[in-house]
This record gives structure tokens, C-alpha cells and sequence, in this order.
């Protein structure tokens, strides 16, 4: 039986797949991942094995480590932007590997990478939710559930996260870890920030939610904004998770998010000249137009795997690879 090894940027693949102490979305296109393997005749073998007798490595998100270079075929899947992993991104990253599996193409061949190894793939999502959460009634306008973070590079948006936040809006109600500390941008005041709790106080946080989806399913509106803003390709769980909590989305994430996810499923921040107006016109929109949103939802999230989002297309893609 042939051997692959799977190396993640954050955790052990095998210990996370089966502890499942993921995200549902992670979860499931962990699973397929390892189905896909398995029923092509590999051994999915943990990290440390060391072993020559290994076929294939799997990078998601990092680089092979010295004593796996000798592995002939070694496949990288990109799931994090350019501001997070920056390193992920370069052409000496993707020259290391047979195969890159990416959400965004064009950038890894503008700085040079063969286009041949190159395979794309958006961030494969499960369109599975809870009907009685999606169909609760949204008695509240909005909100915003994200961790307070900092990081810098061009396009990055949890500034933005917090200038929202920290703009008091009062029908706004904001969860998420480490709203209630002050966290610095730069070094080396962001390290001590994050090691020194420096308490900070904002009246519309409402503390760290055990199930998002149960909190977000309370609120017409959600505010979805991508880590990263303008990065072709680069969609994360945001935009879906308030989608299955039944709220709209007001989304801000990159520019081509219409060729991915049809436009009368959310509110487009880039269609507006500040955030402020969108928040305007989701407060002032129709009960009538809302509803008819939430049934383009509810369809886009059913049909989700006949997408570019789906998992079985992710299967096929990573076959393709190996």
C-alpha cells in the first residue's frame, strides 16, 4: 500500500481528523481528504513518521520539513492569504512542490510559477445547515462575530474590524474572543499586548459565543469581512457562516466574490462608497426584499456542492493532483 504524509499549518491531520475539535467545514474536507486517499489505495501515516517509503507528501498551508524532501511527489493546498502565510506565496515556496492546488492562480504565475503544476480550487465548503436555526426568528439588526487580532501588509482588514466596533454603533452587537483587551498593530507592542491583558472596555461586546451559528441565527444581518480585502479568490467560512445562521451577509472580501457566490445572496460592501451606507441600507431595507434574500440563501447552500465550493469537486481535484 502506498504512503502519504499530511503536514498542517495547525495541528496534526490525523489527531485533528479524529478528534474532530475543528470547524464543520474543516472537518468534512478533512474527511474527504482522507476518503480520497484511502479509497486510491494510500496509507494516510502520521507526521513523524520518517520512514523512505513514502509516496506522496501533503502541505496544507506550510513547507516540507528537511527529512521529507527526499518524498518524490509533494503536493501543496493553499487555504491562507497572502498577509497571513506571505511565505506560502512566493515562487521559492511553490518550486518545492510538484503540485500547488490554489485558490488564486494568477498571482503564483505573475511571479513566475510554472503554470502547469498550478490547479485551482476555492476553499471547499459543505452547504449543510440547521433548518431550525436558519428559519429562527431575527428579532435583532446585526452583528459581528469575529476575534479582535492584529496583523499588518497591504489589504489587511481586522483594522477595519475594529474601527467598526470601536465606532459604537448602537444597534451593533459584537462577540468574539479579546474584545475586552487592547491589542497593538506593530511589534513589539503586539507581542506584549498579547501576552499582558490590557483591559479595554466596549459597550457593544456581548463575550465569546460557544455556538456562532445559534447566536448569529438571532440577527437579520451579519457583518462577514475577510481577513484579507481584495485577494482574488479568497473566501473563507465567513460569508457561509452567517448564511447558515439564515442572516444576510454584509460581506467585504475580494472583488471577483460575484463570479463565486451569486450577488442577491448578500450585501456587497464594495458596492457601497463607506461601510457605514451598507449598514444604512441593510437597516432600511424591505421585510419583504430580506425574506426574498433568505430564500436565495437557502437555495445557493443547498445546491453549494454542484459549485466551485463543492467537496466533491475537491475530491476530483486532489485525485487529479496525485
Amino acid at each position: 500500500m502506498k504512503k502519504v504524509k499530511i503536514i498542517m499549518r495547525h495541528g496534526d491531520f490525523l489527531k485533528v481528523l479524529q478528534q474532530k475539535r475543528v470547524h464543520n467545514d474543516l472537518s468534512a474536507y478533512l474527511e474527504i481528504m482522507f476518503s480520497v486517499l484511502t479509497s486510491l489505495g494510500y496509507q494516510v501515516v502520521p507526521e513523524s513518521y520518517t520512514a523512505k517509503d513514502v509516496a506522496v507528501l501533503i502541505c496544507i498551508d506550510c513547507k516540507p520539513k528537511v527529512a521529507d524532501f527526499k518524498i518524490q511527489q509533494r503536493i501543496l493546498i493553499q487555504h491562507e492569504c497572502i498577509n497571513i502565510a506571505p511565505q506560502m506565496w512566493t515562487k521559492s515556496t511553490a518550486d518545492i512542490f510538484t503540485k500547488v492546488i490554489t485558490f488564486n492562480k494568477l498571482l503564483l504565475q505573475q511571479r513566475g510559477v510554472d503554470p502547469k503544476k498550478l490547479i485551482f480550487q476555492l476553499l471547499p465548503r459543505s452547504g449543510t445547515f440547521d433548518s431550525k436555526q436558519f428559519h429562527s426568528e431575527k428579532n435583532k439588526f446585526c452583528c459581528l462575530i469575529a476575534s479582535n487580532k492584529k496583523i499588518t501588509g497591504q489589504n489587511e482588514a481586522y483594522s477595519l474590524r475594529e474601527r467598526i466596533v470601536d465606532s459604537q454603533i448602537s444597534d451593533l452587537d459584537v462577540y468574539g474572543h479579546d474584545w475586552d483587551r487592547k491589542i497593538f498593530k506593530y511589534q513589539p507592542l503586539r507581542f506584549f499586548s498579547r501576552r499582558v491583558k490590557i483591559k479595554y472596555r466596549r459597550e457593544n461586546w456581548r463575550g465569546t459565543p460557544d455556538n456562532k451559528f445559534a447566536v448569529g441565527s438571532r440577527y437579520r444581518f451579519q457583518l462577514a469581512i475577510e481577513n484579507t480585502v481584495g485577494f482574488e479568490g479568497y473566501v473563507t467560512e465567513k460569508i457561509f457562516d452567517c448564511m447558515k445562521a439564515g442572516s444576510i451577509p454584509i460581506y467585504l472580501g475580494p472583488k471577483n466574490i460575484n463570479d463565486c457566490v451569486p450577488s442577491d445572496t448578500f450585501i456587497n460592501i464594495n458596492d457601497f462608497s463607506h461601510w457605514r451606507n451598507a449598514l444604512d441600507y441593510a437597516k432600511n431595507m424591505p421585510d419583504k426584499d430580506a425574506k426574498a434574500i433568505q430564500e436565495n440563501i437557502k437555495g445557493f447552500l443547498t445546491n453549494l456542492e454542484n459549485t466551485d465550493f463543492g467537496l466533491r469537486l475537491f475530491s476530483n481535484v486532489l485525485e487529479s493532483a496525485l
